[in-house]
């Protein structure tokens, strides 16, 4: 369908988007619209966090089409609930079907663990201790109540029981066991 059309990288694999009628992706993550007589090759914006999107014509309704949730639906499935795309080298820019697959948000979270990409302790966005703060409230755990504690360092107590007991700061050593 696609070679007689004119598009510009007929070569390419192209399969329909099943969420957007009208558009196809390529296994290199192209995204083209059909939704006019001529093909267009769509040019993806980046988000804040570095994934890939274009904005596409549904219902007559402009929405964010991801490219690799949109290379996936096309090439493989469509998502089933819970799961979320994968980049498995890490890098949100790589839509390339052998770069994408299907998992659950563990997997994910591990992905970017593995690739030093889960942000720990105090690169964490909104954190409010530093380092040596979990650590000295790791010795006076025994000695202080957590609400004593959370007054000391001017953060809840759940924050306090949760750097104490290793939930969070877990990479810093051992914790203090419950």
């Amino acid at each position: 369908m696609m070679n007689k059309t004119g598009v510009e990288y007929a070569d390419y694999s192209w399969n329909p988007i099943p969420q957007c009628p009208g558009y196809y992706a390529s296994v290199d993550g192209r995204i083209v619209s059909m939704k006019r007589h001529k093909p267009k090759i769509m040019k993806p914006q980046v988000s804040r966090d570095g994934y890939l999107y274009v904005l596409a014509y549904t219902s007559g309704k402009m929405k964010k089409l991801w490219v690799h949730v949109a290379v996936l639906s096309a090439f493989v499935r469509q998502r089933d609930v819970g799961e979320e795309c994968r980049h498995l080298d890490d890098n949100p820019k790589n839509n390339s079907l052998e770069n994408l697959a299907w998992g659950t948000r563990l997997e994910n979270v591990n992905d970017k663990r593995m690739h030093g990409r889960l942000p720990i302790g105090e690169q964490v966005v909104g954190h409010k201790l530093t380092i040596e703060q979990a650590l000295e409230i790791r010795k006076q755990y025994s000695k202080f109540s957590l609400r004593q504690l959370a007054k000391m360092y001017h953060v809840s107590h759940t924050c306090i029981r949760r750097a104490a007991i290793g939930i969070r700061w877990a990479h810093i050593g051992k914790a203090v066991s419950a």
